[in-house]
Order: C-alpha cells, then structure tokens, then sequence
C-alpha cells in the first residue's frame, strides 16, 4: 500500500503535510492485508523527489512496526543506508472506531475511578493510574467526539467525579 503526501516549508523550517487536518494522515489498509499480518505490519518512510520518468527516493527510514509511538524517526540517505540525514516526527498506529474509542475511554475512566475509590495507602498501585491517565492523554489520538471529558465529568451515585475522587 503505498500513500503519498505533499509537504509544504514552514518558516522554521520544518515540513509538515499540506492538506491535511493537524498533520495527520488517514491511511485505510484493505482488510486482506490485516487479516493476513499474524506476525505484525511495518512500514518504511520514503521522501522522494520528482524525476522525468519516475520520483527518486530522496531519504528512507529503516523498517517500523506498527503501532510507531510518537517520536523522532531518523531517516537515512536513499543512496546509503549509513548516512544519516534528517529525522521525521512520526507516529503511526490503528485507528480505532468512534463507538470503540467511547468505549474505551468509559471503561478507562471507570479503571481510574475504582482506583481512587481505594483508600490511600503505601501498597496502592500509583503506576497503573498512572498508566491510565496517560493513554487518556489527548495527544494520544482520541477523536473529539469519543467523549474522554465528559467521562471525566461523569459523576457517581453521591455526585462525585473523578477530580473529586482524587482530591479526596
């Protein structure tokens, strides 16, 4: 599956995709592909520059498994491998539903909610809150509409949030 993206020079100097919402690219694969990837998909960035006949691979990235966490990828000259070029600000992963992303960011908050709902003590498990709130991170993909603030905002039976949870 191959995608191409026009890029556009910022002043700074960076390059980010034109056309596109918050530099971000939707890519569908065809399920085929999916359902035969038992042992994972990877992809490789090309940049590539037009030429008379064909575009020429400008830099490459080494192979990248999917999901890529967001992150500086080095990409390498397309003439040799060793050279290092540049990097790209990347990251790739699945998209998941509307209807899965609602439900996922429920059930999160529920996790974080039920947690808090224990009294504190030294044996509590800090690290899986924090686990939790940090895959509820914004930047982590979530689709405006998946509701992960009003899931926050989402009281219990005595009318207490998740901010009110913790503070208590």
């Amino acid at each position: 599956v191959k995608s191409q993206l026009e890029l556009i020079k910022h002043a700074d100097g960076s390059w980010v995709p034109e056309y596109v919402t918050g530099g971000v690219c939707r890519i569908t694969l065809p399920p085929s592909l999916l359902s035969n990837a038992s042992k994972g998909i990877s992809c490789r960035l090309k940049v590539v520059t037009p030429g008379l006949v064909t575009s020429n691979a400008f830099v490459v990235s080494a192979p990248l498994a999917i999901p890529v966490v967001p992150g500086h990828v080095p990409l390498f000259s397309a003439k040799d491998h060793s050279k290092r070029v540049a990097t790209a600000q990347l990251c790739i992963g699945r998209i998941f539903s509307l209807e899965a992303q609602v439900v996922m960011a429920r059930s999160l908050v529920q996790q974080l909610v039920s947690a808090l709902r224990q009294p504190a003590g030294p044996d509590q498990d800090n690290a899986a809150m924090m686990e939790v709130l940090e895959a509820l991170k914004p930047d982590k993909g979530w689709s405006a509409a998946a509701g992960v603030p009003q899931a926050f905002a989402a009281s219990d039976t005595q009318g207490r949030t998740a901010l009110r949870l913790a503070v208590d």
